[in-house]
């Protein structure tokens, strides 16, 4: 559970608690490539990603293991530290902008409408994770070079 304070020009604050979800599909943009994955957390804070879309990587599992990477694929395993999984990666970069929403006091807020920007900067880069304003995740955008729709949403 994220809490964050969310101000607006000229409002009160307004208290908002945005749901890291249990289990929900994301659909990602990055350039001209596209990608949806089922987005799993478990209660001990272990994301699991697994892709459904392109062909190519359908069934590839990403797992997080506090430092390090564990990728499945076609009946291969690998253990990657986090230190050494490659920028671009698209479930390092989103769960590692999840996390650091999650449990980061440097996250801005601002209300914009009827959603909630939550502003900050994970290791992967700066992100804008939108919310609606009962805290329901509705999309991130990372470095402007990865946008990310959610949908299906699960709470835990």
């Amino acid at each position: 559970m994220l809490s964050c304070m969310a101000t607006g020009c000229g409002s009160s604050d307004v208290q908002v608690k945005p749901e890291i979800p249990k289990v929900c599909t994301a659909q990602v943009t990055d350039g001209e490539k596209s990608y949806c994955a089922d987005i799993c957390r478990d209660e001990s804070g272990v994301w699991t990603v697994r892709f459904s879309q392109p062909e190519t990587i359908c069934d590839m599992t990403v797992k997080t293991f506090g430092e390090s990477y564990a990728v499945e694929f076609s009946g291969l395993s690998q253990q990657i530290e986090r230190g050494k999984m490659p920028v671009g990666s698209v479930a390092a970069s989103v769960t590692e902008c999840l996390d650091h929403a999650a449990n980061s006091s440097s996250v801005k807020s601002e209300k914009d409408g009827d959603e909630v920007m939550l502003r900050g900067k994970a290791p992967c880069g700066e992100y804008i994770l939108r919310t609606d304003s009962g805290g329901r995740l509705i999309s991130l955008s990372i470095e402007n070079r990865l946008s990310v729709e959610f949908s299906d949403i699960q709470k835990s």
